[in-house]
């Protein structure tokens, strides 16, 4: 029978404890990582939210615009056409709104699943025993 010195008996113990020590530092890591995205995601939220007044105050109504019906002026009658304005409709707005905050939504999903992916590396691997 071979006999291991106690040198040799210590090496797979101290490799096992050194790898187990990287993949807890690692866990924490992408945890930081994935909680550095979600601050990046409500920021951009507090951005967006700060610039829906500045959306909604450009959009503008039709002008109604009164014009003769016929080019005699003695006719008498008007005709009232509606002229759209220049600015973005509010549905163009609603709709720029909701895909951002869709897109928001999905980043936040995201950034909470990789923080709990690190989470998940740091206790595992940290509580294994060989």
């Amino acid at each position: 029978m071979i006999e291991l010195s106690d040198d040799q008996n210590q090496q797979p113990v101290r490799t096992a404890n050194l790898s187990r020590h990287i993949l807890v530092m690692l866990g924490v890591v992408v945890f930081v990582v994935g909680i550095g995205l979600m601050v990046f995601v409500f920021n951009q939220a507090y951005i967006m939210f700060q610039g829906i007044d500045a959306q909604v105050s450009q959009v503008t109504p039709a002008t109604p615009v009164a014009t003769p019906s016929s080019p005699e002026p003695d006719q008498g009658q008007t005709v009232v056409v509606a002229t759209p304005d220049t600015g973005p409709s509010l549905g163009e707005v609603a709709a720029s709104l909701g895909l951002k905050l869709l897109g928001l939504l999905v980043l936040g999903w995201i950034a909470a699943l990789i923080a709990t992916k690190g989470i998940q590396m740091a206790t595992t691997s940290g509580g294994q025993q060989q």
